[in-house]
């Protein structure tokens, strides 16, 4: 299964050692996919990640249950941090609208 995740990173040159983009979107891809086993019905995803010098992070998701646009924000000492924080923070609410989609049909 692989989702349908855009992703906009905007980090600071990586130092030796850490994630590369195409590192830290096949993260944030495993995250998704992981979340979407168990949630039918989230149609895409888009990821947006900017960093600091410090290489810490703020992440934003946004995924798409229907009509409905779900969205979390998480902030972390690093871009990978980040992204792990804000995909646990979407979950629950992706739950509870897939939840209100079943009762509404």
């Amino acid at each position: 299964m692989t989702s349908n995740l855009s992703a906009d990173l905007r980090l600071a040159p990586p130092t030796t050692g850490s994630p590369t983009n195409v590192e830290l979107i096949a993260f944030a891809k495993y995250c998704a996919d992981h979340i979407g086993k168990n949630l039918r019905g989230v149609a895409s995803w888009e990821l947006f990640v900017t960093g600091g010098l410090d290489g810490s992070a703020d992440a934003m998701v946004r995924a798409r249950v229907g009509a409905d646009i779900v969205e979390a924000k998480a902030s972390a000492p690093d871009a990978g941090s980040a992204i792990w924080e804000v995909m646990c923070d979407v979950e629950q609410p992706l739950r509870e609208a897939i939840a209100r989609r079943r009762t509404a049909a």
